[in-house]
C-alpha cells in the first residue's frame, strides 16, 4: 500500500504522548500541538488534538490501524459548525446561579479545556451522558429543539453523523479514562459506569458513517469483552 506520511507521522506522536504521559502524567498538547498544526488545517487539528490528548496508552501493535480507522471518519466529524467547544459539558458542570434570569441562570463548571470544535461535541457530552441514563424519548426531543433553534445554520442529517462519530470518539475515550483510573488510581467506583458507555457508544456505532470505525471494534473487541475490567483485587482472589 501507498505510504501515508502523515498517518505515520501521527501514528508516531501518539505513541510519543503516550510515553510522555506514563511518564509525567499531564497532558499532551503543547508537544502534540506543533506536529498536528503543521500536519493538518486548523479545525482538524483541533479534534486529533482532542483525541490524542484523551486517548489512553495503547498497546504498540494497535494505534496504526486504531488511528486509520477514525482519520477516515474525521470529514464526518468536522460537518458540523464550529464552535467554542467546552469539551465537559454535562449535568455535573451545569450550575444554577442565583438572581439571574433565562439562560444567564446556567454557570458553566470545568471549562479550563475549551477549544474551537463542531457544536455536536458538546451536544453529545450533554446528552451521551457516561454517569446517567437519559431516554431516548428525551434525547430526541432535545435533537429536534436544538436543530429548530440553530435554523438554517446546520444541516440535520450531517450534524447527526458528526453527533454519531463525536460520541462514539468521546464514549471510547471515556472507558479507557475510567479503566485506568480504577487500574492506575484505584478509583473504582467508575467502573459501574462502563456498561452504560459501552451501550451509548455502540449505538453510535451503528451510523452507517461510522462503519471502519465500527469493524475495527468488531474484530478487536467483541462483545463479549465489552464490560467493565474486574477490580484488582477480584483478578488476585481469582487466581488464588
Amino acid at each position: 500500500p501507498e505510504f501515508d506520511l502523515s498517518l505515520a507521522l501521527l501514528t508516531a506522536t501518539v505513541l510519543a504522548a503516550g510515553v510522555v504521559r506514563g511518564l509525567s502524567g499531564f497532558g499532551t498538547g503543547l508537544i502534540v500541538a506543533p506536529i498536528a498544526g503543521a500536519l493538518y488545517d486548523p479545525v482538524t487539528a483541533v479534534v486529533l488534538l482532542v483525541i490524542i490528548d484523551s486517548l489512553p496508552t495503547l498497546p504498540v501493535a494497535l494505534p496504526v490501524v486504531q488511528l486509520a480507522r477514525w482519520r477516515e471518519v474525521l470529514p464526518v466529524m468536522l460537518c458540523a459548525p464550529q464552535s467554542l467547544v467546552l469539551r465537559d459539558y454535562h449535568v455535573d458542570n451545569l450550575m444554577t446561579v442565583s438572581g439571574r434570569d433565562g439562560i444567564a441562570r446556567c454557570g458553566l463548571l470545568d471549562f479550563q479545556d475549551a477549544v474551537v470544535g463542531p457544536v455536536t461535541y458538546d451536544l453529545v457530552s450533554l446528552l451521551e451522558d457516561a454517569r446517567r441514563d437519559i431516554t431516548p424519548a428525551v434525547v430526541t426531543e432535545m435533537l429536534k429543539r436544538y436543530y429548530a433553534a440553530m435554523g438554517s445554520k446546520l444541516d440535520p442529517a450531517a450534524c447527526a453523523a458528526s453527533y454519531a462519530a463525536l460520541g462514539a470518539q468521546r464514549n471510547a475515550k471515556i472507558i479507557g479514562i475510567f479503566t485506568r483510573l480504577s487500574r492506575r488510581d484505584g478509583k473504582h467506583g467508575y467502573l459501574q459506569h462502563i456498561p452504560r458507555v459501552w451501550r451509548l457508544l455502540e449505538g453510535d456505532l451503528q451510523h452507517p458513517a461510522l462503519a471502519p470505525v465500527r469493524q475495527w471494534f468488531d474484530a478487536e473487541i467483541p462483545t463479549v469483552l465489552r464490560r467493565p475490567p474486574d477490580e484488582p483485587s477480584m483478578t488476585k482472589e481469582a487466581h488464588a
